[in-house]
């Protein structure tokens, strides 16, 4: 089952020059980013002991040609910002699953990041 509970976007950081949707970096040292427009973000949720409902994956859409073969990482986090779970594939097309190692509490989840990397 996949239960949309949000979406990732492109922003940008007023501090560091070179930060926005096309491209990403810290002042003079901008490095060229695979996807321009943003992603999206479902989720796997499967039923756990503990609190019953558990986020299992992150499904990440949305993504462009450019950015297959680099590495994506999907990270949890709780209400204080605290990292939950944190998995990672290889993008393999524009829809990419990342398994997590355990499922995390989806009464805990206020927050999820994605990365993509080469």
């Amino acid at each position: 089952m996949i239960l949309a509970l949000g979406a990732v976007t492109p922003a940008a950081a007023s501090g560091l020059g070179g930060i926005g949707p096309s491209n990403t970096g810290a002042e003079t040292a901008p490095v060229t980013s695979c996807d321009s427009d943003g992603l999206a973000v479902s989720y796997q949720i499967e039923p756990v002991a503990a609190s019953g409902t558990g986020v299992a994956g992150a499904v990440i859409s949305g993504l462009e040609p450019a950015c297959t073969g680099a590495t994506i990482q999907a990270t949890l986090s709780d209400s204080t910002g605290a990292s939950l779970v944190t998995g990672s594939a290889t993008v393999s097309g524009p829809v990419q699953t990342v398994a997590f190692p355990t499922p995390a509490d989806a009464n805990l989840v206020a927050g999820t990041a994605v990365v993509v990397t080469r």
